[in-house]
Formats: C-alpha cells, structure tokens, sequence
C-alpha cells in the first residue's frame, strides 16, 4: 500500500514540478521580451527572478506567514515554481488542497502561455533590425 502512495505521490510532484517549469518559462520569456520596448531588459528580469525566488518560497516557507496573507499568496503563480512541488514531495498537502493547487496551477499555466504567445505577436509587429 505504501508503494502505491509513494508512486503517486512522485507522480504528482512531477506533474507539477513539470508544469512549474512551464511557468517558469513562460514567465522568463514574458519578462525577456521587455527587450522588445526597452534596449536592456536584463534589470527587470533579474529583479522578477527575486521576487520569484522570494514569493515562490525558495527563500522562506510559506508557511510561517499569517494564513490570511499565505491564503492571498496561493493564489498568485509565485508558489506553484517551488513551494507547492515541494509540499506534494513531503505529503504534507491535505487532498483538498492538492485539487485546489493543481486548478490554480493549470490557471496560471494556461494564461502565462496565453499572454506569452500574445506579447510576442506584439514583439514582433514592433520589431526592426537594422544593419547588415
């Protein structure tokens, strides 16, 4: 019996850690693509990235914040990069809030993806090149 929980259990924590990655990326590329507007975009996206690591819990668990500001951060994509992949792999996560994180985690995957492929068709109308 344990097998079979810890084989699921490894499988959600890679389904989620795979789609962390995808918004992860997403994220990086919508960020990456200020470069678009703006001649260095590297300011802006190495401020994101620690913001991300900090909201994401990769500096401190989210769990020794008040549950009122812990409840608004879940809602955001910041802890579904590190802390929610990290909670499945403990199993510390009740079943309710597994559901409730893979439904938000799929939000913010699909609309990283949405507004990735968006600003990029806005990118590329705004683009030009000179030389050579």
């Amino acid at each position: 019996m344990a097998l079979i929980d810890t084989s699921f259990t490894l499988s959600l924590f890679l389904l989620a850690t795979v789609l962390g990655l995808m918004l992860y990326f997403a994220f990086a590329f919508i960020i990456g693509m200020l470069a678009f507007w703006v001649e260095n975009a590297w300011g802006p996206l190495f401020l994101v990235m620690m913001l991300l690591e900090g909201f994401g819990g990769g500096l401190f668990p989210i769990d020794i914040l008040p549950k009122s500001l812990a409840n608004i951060l879940m809602l955001t994509p910041f802890p579904y990069f590190i802390y929610f992949p990290a909670k499945i792999y403990l199993g510390t996560l009740p079943l309710t809030d597994l559901v409730y994180g893979f439904i938000i985690l799929s939000f913010w995957v699909l609309m990283g993806w949405y507004l990735m492929l968006k600003i990029l068709q806005k990118g590329l109308r705004h683009y030009s090149a000179f030389g050579y």
